[in-house]
């Protein structure tokens, strides 16, 4: 090769070598953000969203019913204790339902719990969670008893167990919406 051939070869490979790099960055830069654990999509979104009109529905329901849900949210080294508290509008314990629920760090929303409470005392429900970090969590519940069908979220600050932190502002009463999936 002439030292012309030799010149006008280098000079082709750079744009190639420019673009090779830039995908190798583009693909390693995808890479890290697809493994985040921060980083979360929510899951069925768009079969959510079709059925919401089946949404409206169940917070009329919600309302009809009264009930009212209050939790607590706890941490204690790595993993995490959920209570649940369910009354009538009377404010008297409902007993005898059947809770499940979906919870998960706001910060982690990839990885979500899924629990079913245990009745602990009338209206006073429980359960373990096998993940524990502090900071704000989102807790969707299902509450079903005979033919009633109740469903709040929350989004609520995870207390550390021993620090004496104190939920700020109201109770934590769930707001009634739709149901975990």
């Amino acid at each position: 090769m002439s030292s012309l051939t030799k010149k006008g070869f280098f000079w082709a490979m750079v744009p190639v070598a420019l673009l090779a790099t830039t995908a190798v960055s583009v693909l390693v830069v995808v890479s890290i953000a697809l493994d985040d654990p921060g980083f979360s999509v929510e899951k069925d979104y768009y079969k959510k969203a079709s059925r919401f009109d089946t949404e409206q529905q169940q917070r009329k329901k919600n309302s009809e019913l009264g009930w009212q849900l209050g939790s607590e949210l706890t941490v204690t080294g790595k993993t995490g204790s959920l209570l649940v508290t369910l009354r009538d509008r009377d404010g008297k314990p409902i007993t005898g339902a059947s809770l499940s629920a979906e919870a998960f760090a706001v910060s982690r929303g990839k990885e979500p719990l899924q629990v079913r409470l245990s009745e602990t005392t009338p209206g006073t429900y429980q359960a373990t969670l096998q993940s524990g970090r502090p900071g704000l969590w989102e807790v969707r519940v299902l509450a079903e008893r005979g033919a009633d069908r109740f469903t709040a979220v929350e989004k609520q600050d995870a207390l550390v167990a021993g620090v004496g932190l104190t939920p700020q502002g109201p109770a934590n009463t769930l707001s009634p919406s739709t149901p975990p999936s």
